[in-house]
């Protein structure tokens, strides 16, 4: 926000900041820097209050390392699958800026801080990506690499996860890169993949009749198929780049390091104690299934493009000890199938990997016998249920008493609880009656609840307690 006067907390940096960063620059094969620094990069922009952002262009904290993966090849009719390995020029630690939306109505353009100042990591790639197939298969890489490592939540939807892209076109045979845009605003890996060939095109048939490209910024429009210019960019910007005095550098050291260091703990990060916590990466887990499964490639691609489909395989091939053919196909064909017939996500199949078991072993038992081995139906003996009940509301005295007190939302505590105890074989209308007879009250009709209104005045937010009876346990925030 730039709030006059405000300083860093102790002028130390965020520790899972930095470790997240040196755990992405390791998975990514990258020389991770034994000190970086920090800079400011000045500009002037409505999403930037201070004027400028505080990043590392000097010394970044890793470099020189480089991705592998895979690539359909939309050439050839089987849409063959291709290796394609892609450079890591820097990986490095900024802080983010705002946010600008447009409002329809009124033609304005409003800036939302809320992300401004979080920390950011960026990774720049050089330029050997030919198409956008290309450079979606590799942003889809790095978020399953990065939601693996648990750096990166990866919902690029939600601006966790953003590229932005540089495209331009030469001639074969020319050494030199013509003038660039840049594409920002692509929500999607489809979008990435559309934007960049869209932009291609554009810019060799501005080459062809003899115009010339603008280095500028452009967004992707999906609905009318082509990119559409937010704002031009000067041919050479100087950004006065100056070191940032307020963040001490970031030291990296290991294990023997840190026993003779005398330096403060917020200062460094231990890379030895991220290497022993480095897990084994799925893109590891891949080729370990195409080099000691024998899995075919398309295969392997496929289940390592979903996380739930590699759990599922996982489980089959290493710990149930199925056949890894058998298996892929079963994920890739049937249960995409029954997926498709039932309309649902991926992500949403809860489908317990012994059903795939089952399926291989060809089970013979009927669907009632399985339901009943299983211990699949509702329980029907209220007795039961009552004695879950009664040992969950034991178990959370406290809880009782703040429910009888007036806190109704309690409830569905108990009530999950209990569900988790009994295998979720009973229905929570059920659960819910035994609970309020038991606890020996009824739903709480008329609560008084505390209301904080926010009134404007004079510049300044004035905060208002007031009571009022309300209708549910609901509390209410009403702004003035």
């Amino acid at each position: 926000m730039a709030a006059p006067g405000t300083m860093p907390v102790f002028k130390v940096l965020n520790r899972r900041c930095a470790e997240a960063a040196v755990l992405t620059g390791l998975a990514l094969n990258c020389s991770i820097s034994r000190c970086s620094t920090f800079d400011r990069k000045h500009y002037f922009y409505p999403d930037m209050p201070a004027g400028y952002q505080i990043t590392q262009y000097f010394q970044p904290i890793a470099k020189d390392g480089y991705v592998e993966f895979y690539v359909k090849n939309h050439d050839k009719e089987n849409n063959e699958l291709y290796r394609k390995r892609v450079n890591i020029l820097r990986l490095q630690l900024e802080q983010d800026s705002g946010k600008l939306f447009s409002n329809e109505t009124n033609d304005c353009i409003y800036v939302d801080l809320n992300r401004c100042g979080i920390g950011l990591m960026e990774i720049v790639t050089d330029c050997t990506l030919k198409n956008g197939a290309e450079a979606a298969a590799l942003v889809k890489e790095l978020q399953i690499m990065m939601k693996a490592l648990d750096t990166c939540r990866g919902r690029m939807e939600r601006g966790e996860f953003r590229v932005d892209v540089n495209v331009s076109v030469r001639k074969c045979g020319e050494k030199s890169l013509r003038v660039r845009t840049e594409l920002k605003n692509l929500i999607s890996f489809h979008f990435i993949s559309k934007a960049i060939d869209v932009e291609i095109a554009r810019q060799i048939e501005l080459y062809e009749q003899g115009g010339e490209v603008i280095n500028e910024t452009r967004s992707y429009d999906n609905r009318a198929g082509r990119t559409i210019p937010m704002r031009d960019k000067e041919v050479h910007q100087d950004y006065r780049y100056m070191p940032e005095p307020n963040l001490p550098p970031l030291l990296v050291i290991s294990n023997e390091e840190e026993d003779q260091s005398q330096i403060s703990q917020a200062n460094f990060v231990n890379i030895d104690k991220l290497k022993s916590s480095l897990l084994l990466l799925p893109n590891i887990l891949r080729d370990k299934w195409i080099e000691v499964d024998k899995l075919p490639l398309s295969l392997a691609c496929f289940i390592y493009d979903e996380a739930v489909l590699r759990s599922y395989y996982t489980e089959c091939v290493d710990v149930r000890c199925l056949d890894p053919i058998k298996v892929a196909n079963i994920l890739k064909n049937d249960l995409q199938l029954a997926l498709k017939t039932k309309r649902m996500n991926i992500k949403r199949c809860k489908i317990p990997a012994q059903v795939i078991d089952m399926l291989l072993n060809e089970d013979q038992r009927s669907p009632e016998q399985i339901v009943e081995d299983l211990q699949l139906t509702n329980i029907d003996d209220d007795q039961e249920i009552v004695k879950a009940c009664e040992a969950v509301l034991k178990n959370e005295t406290e809880a009782v008493m703040k429910f009888k007190s007036g806190k109704s939302k309690i409830l569905s505590r108990f009530l999950r609880l209990a569900s988790v105890q009994l295998r979720h074989r009973t229905s929570p209308e059920k659960l819910e009656n035994i609970f309020l007879q038991l606890l020996n009250t009824n739903r709480p009709k008329d609560l008084c609840s505390n209301v904080d209104i926010h009134a404007p005045g004079n510049g300044i937010n004035r905060f208002v307690k007031a009571n009022f009876i309300l209708p549910t346990s609901y509390n209410c925030i009403v702004f003035a």
